[in-house]
């Protein structure tokens, strides 16, 4: 173990959230190590103490009197001479679950605080889910009153619309799982979701796939009102990068060519001074005379395409790719685009996020580039 002996450690320690080998050495010797284990259910822990023969003086730390006993153990953590455990019912604590107060308190008082990683529900869903979660939204318990609800909801479409945010994981009881998922289908009907019920425990389950399909499933398993969930839920679809297209190659999108500077791997033009992509009918590496393989299309592709067809200009306004930098909504509509009732980048940006399911900042930073790209040949708004 590590920390300043001076005085105590707080060690935050990961459970099994239902697998008991999901335990691992260093967590069963840091529990026999400390002096003291606050533990939220001190009955329930000393079971899991007795199954893997660790003995330890416990003590109860829930949400009603966390605030109190971090208080009480911050003196024997100062005084020195004795570290102290904190873990809850299952999983890794401060989670959705009791704790955070004693770590406030041990972090307000200088005292080093170490986690020992380990189970989690919502890491867990998400490595099975199948979704792109390089960002994503918890909210732990699905709320009961229809006030919080609806604006939970209304957050988390927000949050796929406006921000990007498309994965949003919640807990749920089995009681009212089919019901929760009944509510979020009017806010998110394209939705997929990943529900796993009982992780690692013995009705483990996982369901997949468009929100009905789910619900359906869920409601005609007889086991379906057993064990906790877990819910992942991608508000735009399936988040499985299915923007495939027919490959640009060399011919120039809507009639104009970008030099043929290829952006993301994908050639926009090639046909007016593209020296560097093969021209129409050129053999592509592989295959013979004029074939080309379909590739995924670019961000900065679809919003040149969109641009094209809407006769928009690359610019939001006068300011060019300043004015563009203001962020995925651009500045309020003025400038020179405006002015001629012109379609601007801001507007692409909106369009091709909705309607390729793109998240906003992912096309918000296509633009910029698109600009930048624009500019070096001359072809700036």
């Amino acid at each position: 173990m590590t920390g300043d002996k001076a005085m105590g450690t707080l060690y935050v320690v990961a459970t099994p959230i239902g697998n008991l080998g999901d335990m691992s050495p260093r967590a069963k010797e840091t529990l026999s190590s400390c002096g003291l284990v606050l533990a939220e259910d001190t009955r329930g822990f000393g079971k899991l103490l007795a199954s893997y023969g660790i003995k330890a003086k416990v003590a109860s730390c829930h949400k009603f009197n966390e605030a109190e006993r971090g208080r009480e153990v911050m003196g024997a953590l100062l005084a020195g001479g004795m570290d102290v455990a904190l873990v809850t019912d299952a999983g890794t604590p401060c989670i959705s679950d009791p704790g955070h107060a004693v770590v406030k308190a041990a972090r307000m008082a200088g005292i080093p605080v170490v986690p020992l990683p380990g189970p989690s529900a919502v890491a867990a869903a998400l490595s099975v889910c199948g979704f792109e979660a390089s960002s994503f939204s918890f909210h732990g318990f699905f709320p009961r009153t229809e006030k919080r609800r609806r604006g939970l909801m209304e957050r988390v479409v927000r949050g796929w619309e406006d921000e990007g945010v498309p994965v949003t994981v919640i807990y749920e009881a089995p009681g009212r799982v089919a019901a929760t998922l009944r509510y979020m289908r009017p806010f998110a009907p394209d939705a997929y979701v990943c529900l796993c019920n009982d992780i690692s425990k013995y009705y483990e389950r996982t369901y997949w796939g468009p929100i009905g399909k789910v619900l359906d499933e869920l409601t005609a398993n007889v086991d379906g009102g057993k064990g906790e969930y877990t819910l992942v839920m991608s508000v735009g679809g399936d988040g499985l990068g299915d923007r495939v297209g027919t490959a640009v190659g060399g011919t120039a999108i809507g009639g104009t060519s970008v030099g043929g500077t290829a952006i993301s791997g994908t050639a926009i033009g090639g046909g007016v001074g593209g020296a560097d992509a093969p021209s129409e009918g050129a053999d592509a590496p592989g295959e013979g005379p004029g074939a080309r393989k379909a590739q995924p299309i670019a961000t900065e592709a679809l919003l040149l395409d969109w641009l094209i067809k809407n006769r928009g200009v690359p610019a939001n306004g006068e300011g060019g790719a300043a004015s563009a930098a203001a962020g995925p909504e651009g500045p309020a509509a003025s400038g020179r685009g405006r002015a001629q009732g012109k379609p601007a980048m801001k507007d692409a940006v909106r369009a091709v996020s909705s309607t390729c399911r793109i998240p906003k900042n992912e096309a918000y930073q296509a633009s910029l580039n698109l600009i930048r790209i624009m500019s070096e040949w001359g072809l700036g708004g």
